[in-house]
C-alpha cells in the first residue's frame, strides 16, 4: 500500500477531496454493485447498505486516493518533459 500519509493538507490531498465531492456517483455505483450482489446472492437488501457501502468505500478510497495522485504527478512530469523538449528543439 502507499506510504504516504493521506490525512495531510496537501495539494494533492485538496485535488482528490473536491473530486471526490465532484463525482458523487462513485459512491452510488458502488451501492447499486453492491445492492445487486445482495440481490443475486440472498434476493434481498440488506436495511444497512448505506453502512456496507461506506465500509466498502472506505476500504478502496486509500488505493483509489494513490492512483489520483500518482495520475496527478505522473502529468505534470510529462507536461513539463513536453515544455522541455519542445523548448530544446524550437517548439513554441
Amino acid at each position: 500500500m502507499n506510504d504516504q500519509n493521506h490525512e495531510d493538507r496537501s495539494i494533492l490531498a485538496l485535488l482528490y477531496d473536491n473530486y471526490r465531492r465532484a463525482h458523487p456517483q462513485i459512491t452510488i455505483s458502488v451501492q447499486r454493485g453492491i445492492e445487486d450482489l445482495y440481490r443475486q446472492l440472498y434476493d434481498y437488501v440488506p436495511d444497512n447498505i448505506e453502512e456496507i457501502t461506506a465500509v466498502c468505500i472506505g476500504m478502496c478510497d486509500d488505493s483509489a486516493r494513490y492512483a489520483y495522485e500518482a495520475g496527478i504527478r505522473c502529468g505534470v512530469r510529462l507536461a513539463l518533459d513536453l515544455e522541455l523538449d519542445s523548448a530544446m528543439y524550437g517548439g513554441g
